[in-house]
């Protein structure tokens, strides 16, 4: 992807079930970090993918551009900026505005070339056909971004049944259209980093297919509802809701 110095290689961390055979379904996820910092070797993608894995999905755990300027962005994105930070401005749901910014959108654009990386790829690392989002934070905002203004950047993704939207948001209300995939969401009320009031209003706009669980014992960026859910547990649910999105 282009960058300050030219192009740039982006990585993914890819954990396979060892106890069925492929090809997998695949849950690509998105990390945490303001889009400033994070990575995808975080200690905590490890035993992620381990417990997905326990339920036969692959986990790729997917890098993408930190701290992206306005001129590294795509032309299509680019010419599409303004308006995007016009509807977020006019929406005002109180979410940091370089959270809706050049930084964020070139996030979904690394997760789009992703997706077409897999097409042409996937396949030869044991990935089938059946794809699905999760994200944390400023991860979670990408996997709702990544969905919906791909059509509003002339890209078509592949259908993806299932989303994870983990103390996310969408700013751009007016760019929201109704699609087949099911999501999601969690949050806590009183979420400081990213108020709950974008997340609620997408849930409004999306009710058809968004589930947004509210815990004040959500932890932000989570899995877990709360303390007393294990992570393997948090894993399972979100395993069977996947499930129960297969056709």
């Amino acid at each position: 992807m282009p960058a300050r110095k030219g192009p740039t290689t982006l990585h993914a961390r890819l954990f396979l079930p060892n106890r069925t055979p492929g090809p997998h379904p695949l849950l690509i996820w998105l990390h945490s970090g303001g889009f400033r910092s994070g990575g995808i070797d975080h200690p905590v993608h490890a035993r992620m993918g381990q417990d997905f894995a326990c339920h036969g999905l692959a986990t790729a755990f997917v890098e993408y551009r930190l701290r992206t300027q306005a001129a590294n962005l795509s032309t299509q994105s680019q010419a599409l900026l303004p308006d995007l930070q016009a509807d977020a401005a006019r929406f005002d749901c109180g979410l940091d505005p370089y959270f809706t910014g050049p930084a964020a959108i070139a996030a979904a654009e690394d997760c789009i070339v992703f997706f077409q990386w897999l097409d042409a790829h996937g396949a030869r690392h044991g990935l089938g056909r059946r794809v699905l989002l999760g994200g944390s934070s400023a991860g979670a905002i990408t996997v709702l971004n990544t969905l919906f203004l791909a059509p509003h950047l002339g890209i078509g993704l592949p259908h993806v049944p299932a989303a994870f939207v983990m103390s996310g948001a969408f700013a751009y209300p007016s760019f929201y259209a109704p699609n087949a995939t099911r999501i999601l969401a969690q949050h806590g009320p009183a979420d400081s980093r990213i108020p709950v009031g974008s997340i609620r209003t997408f849930a409004d706009l999306a009710r058809a297919q968004c589930t947004l669980l509210e815990d004040p014992r959500q932890s932000h960026g989570g899995l877990r509802r709360n303390r007393a859910e294990t992570p393997a547990a948090a894993v399972a649910r979100l395993a069977e809701f996947a499930k129960s999105t297969a056709t």
